[in-house]
């Protein structure tokens, strides 16, 4: 039916139909599968709404978007009920994740990966673990593995944890404090840059509301100093020059001339403002 095809899906519906999908799976790997086959047939429907020009660039962004926000969510609760049913542990996990990047800011395309950070609470008592911390990183690796390993109907998403605080060297999982110690005293302003697109995106939505909440005043301060904005104008002609060295100045659609930075960095300084 043609208005099945073209009508908008809010993620509640999305979430319902997953969840319906995943019910009768008898094994965790099962339900990856069955994550997988899900997430194909979302991008077909988006695709050919694209294709057809029933939706907007916009539209097809937050429509992707959604669709992640789904699948990592249903993907979690699942790596959950494995993992504490192996490690005979019960009750909630009380991990958030955080969108960064395209994602937080809802602008998901077709080849993106997805940029999380992953949270617990000051005091994690998830799960009546003996060490909650321990769990949320098992929980976490089994998480990123979930969505980015190939199997037979290819990946969810691929995961990039680089956003997280310290990047590739810092923890999988932070506690609120414990993130807001290191932007507050460690951070770069690329950081504050990019925590503007920062959105609770799955998981306990209680931890990320307060992480969002307490690190506002970090991001938005009274203003934007000419140091600040200087430190922003340098990096954007750092990366120029570093495309430029590659030989790829006028076809590098991010760093290049003309390129997604060209935009995204005035507009962030524009809100830091």
């Amino acid at each position: 039916d043609w208005r099945l095809l073209t009508r908008h899906r809010p993620p509640a519906e999305l979430r319902r139909d997953l969840q319906r999908l995943l019910k009768p799976c008898t094994t965790f790997w099962m339900k990856l599968d069955r994550l997988r086959a899900f997430k194909q047939q979302e991008f077909l429907r988006l695709t050919a709404l694209d294709v057809l020009g029933e939706a907007s660039l916009p539209e097809i962004a937050r429509g992707l978007s959604d669709l992640a926000d789904v699948c990592v969510g249903a993907a979690l609760e699942a790596c959950h009920q494995e993992l504490s049913a192996q490690l005979g542990v019960s009750g909630e996990h009380g991990l958030c994740v955080i969108g960064m990047g395209k994602w937080g800011g809802r602008e998901l395309n077709y080849s993106s990966d997805i940029d999380p950070i992953l949270l617990c609470a000051d005091q994690p008592a998830s799960q009546g673990a003996r060490e909650p911390m321990q769990y949320l990183t098992k929980l976490a690796e089994m998480l990123v593995k979930a969505l980015s390993e190939p199997m037979r109907r290819g990946i969810v998403f691929r995961v990039d944890l680089r956003l997280r605080p310290e990047g590739r060297f810092g923890p999988i999982v932070r506690t609120v404090s414990s993130a807001l110690h290191y932007y507050e005293n460690w951070a770069e302003l690329w950081e504050r840059q990019a925590m503007i697109k920062a959105r609770v995106c799955a998981g306990d939505p209680r931890v990320g509301e307060q992480f969002l909440e307490r690190i506002h005043a970090w991001v938005y301060r009274p203003a934007l100093s000419d140091a600040d904005f200087a430190q922003i104008v340098e990096q954007r002609v750092r990366t120029e020059a570093q495309t430029q060295s590659r030989g790829e100045y006028e076809t590098d659609i991010k760093n290049g001339w003309g390129g997604i930075r060209d935009i995204e960095f005035p507009t962030q300084a524009l809100q830091l403002m």
